[in-house]
């Protein structure tokens, strides 16, 4: 991540309303009231800047100065991004600041002082230290080190796919799933963004893949992501058997003929591995429908039977309820449990908004499962985390409030969610069984409520 002082970035607003007109070097020197020497270096940063972030191109030639070639679209997201850096950082809330010192910290390639970062933010170097201090112990989650260099600044050390993790998590450091999203999406041209987002739902379609709305932003981020490291030379590694597992799988050939529309987009070649990664995230993605059982087949995992039996058999045992014979709550945990499973095997993780929600909601029944979850990983040698816990809590909620619900049911209703199987049929059941005259026809993605 390149970064630019107040200076350089008045100076990259010149370069932007003088199209195509040379500017001298001293016409900087005059307009900000510095060196000519200060200029030429400041020249320097901004050029690296735009090497990272943009195809625009400074241009010098001797006699006449320096101008900017630059293409309109490109130069009105490039102002825009100016302009919300440099009038909005100084009332950047703390939530704010903290985002974009970690985004910058794992997107930067070379070591960064807390001076330049006070700078850039306008705070004082010790809101800086308290905002690094935080930021340290998240990256821990994520085996990722922050490192001190003397006399260079800070630097986060670990391997690319825990960097790409930390990244597409950056929710979970100020707890506002939306606001990350939109700050990663601002970081590339709209267009980009569209036609990444219209490729994914192409994907969807063609292959009747039903993601949840979360896993859908969340493959959105992971590629755009994707597509800054690669362009920043920084490849993620899969292992040799991973490599040849997921290559023989047919979710792998979906995303490399996706990939493949996107690289004259971006202007670049997806190496395979970077196909792999990204199909491992396809693989555990979470799904809102249960898919027809002959596509289950290939990808179930061999211990997803035993795993569903067990959770069933313990949870109706501790709650003394039979849970055996409601078929929505055997459907859905299979397939939960079958995303969960295939993102364990492939290092994945989960992140789960609700998990305070959810704690405080149904303490108990929260609690019985993750005592039932670790005889699970105990038993079948697995780590299934409490953010999954609560997830398994709404299915079996769900199912408690379909055996007192009421048989009584005039007006139809669909319920639009965009979280996974488990909420969908709480907030189902809920309904049903305070308003008697509703029953619920489907359960179904804000995604697809246009075409219902």
């Amino acid at each position: 991540m390149k970064y630019m002082n107040t200076r350089q970035k008045e100076i990259l607003y010149l370069l932007l309303s003088e199209p195509d007109d040379y500017l001298v070097v001293q016409d900087f020197a005059d307009r900000v009231q510095c060196s000519e020497k200060t200029i030429r270096n400041d020249l320097k940063a901004i050029e690296d800047y735009l090497n990272e972030y943009s195809q625009a191109q400074l241009i010098r030639k001797p006699g006449l100065g320096v101008y900017l070639h630059i293409e309109d679209q490109e130069r009105a997201w490039l102002s825009q991004q100016l302009h919300t850096e440099h009038f909005h950082s100084r009332q950047r809330t703390d939530e704010e600041r903290m985002l974009h010192i970690a985004y910058d910290l794992l997107m930067n390639l070379k070591p960064v002082s807390a001076k330049e970062m006070a700078a850039q933010h306008f705070v004082n170097r010790s809101s800086i230290k308290k905002d690094l201090c935080a930021v340290e112990v998240w990256l821990k989650r994520f085996d990722l080190t922050l490192v001190s260099k003397q006399r260079l600044g800070l630097k986060v050390e670990g391997n690319e796919k825990n960097k790409r993790k930390a990244l597409a998590r950056l929710a979970d450091l100020i707890d506002n799933t939306e606001s990350t999203s939109q700050f990663i999406k601002s970081k590339f041209l709209s267009y980009e963004v569209d036609f990444v987002t219209k490729e994914i739902k192409s994907l969807q379609k063609k292959h009747s893949l039903y993601f949840t709305d979360e896993t859908f932003e969340s493959l959105l981020l992971h590629t755009l992501l994707m597509i800054r490291r690669i362009k920043m030379k920084q490849p993620v590694s899969v292992s040799p058997r991973e490599l040849e597992a997921v290559k023989k799988k047919k979710e792998y050939q979906w995303t490399s003929a996706c990939l493949q529309r996107l690289e004259p987009v971006f202007a670049l070649r997806f190496p395979e591995v970077e196909a792999v990664y990204l199909t491992l995230h396809i693989l555990g993605g979470k799904v809102r429908y249960p898919l027809q059982h002959k596509q289950t087949n290939d990808h179930e995992n061999a211990v997803l039977p035993k795993v569903v039996r067990h959770l069933i058999n313990r949870v109706s045992e501790l709650k003394m309820l039979d849970f055996h014979k409601d078929q929505d709550l055997i459907n859905g945990l299979n397939i939960h449990l079958n995303t969960v499973l295939q993102r364990l095997s492939y290092d994945l993780s989960v992140s789960n908004p609700m998990l305070h929600d959810i704690k405080k909601m149904y303490p108990y029944l929260f609690h019985l499962i993750i005592d039932v979850l670790e005889d699970i990983n105990q038993t079948f040698d697995l780590y299934i985390p409490e953010e999954e816990a609560a997830y398994l809590t709404l299915h079996f909620q769900a199912a408690i409030e379909r055996l007192h619900q009421s048989s009584e049911t005039h007006k139809k209703a669909i319920i639009v969610c965009h979280m996974g199987i488990g909420m969908s049929q709480l907030l189902r059941t809920k309904i049903e069984r305070k308003c008697h005259q509703i029953a619920v026809a489907a359960c179904i993605a804000k995604a697809d409520l246009k075409d219902y």
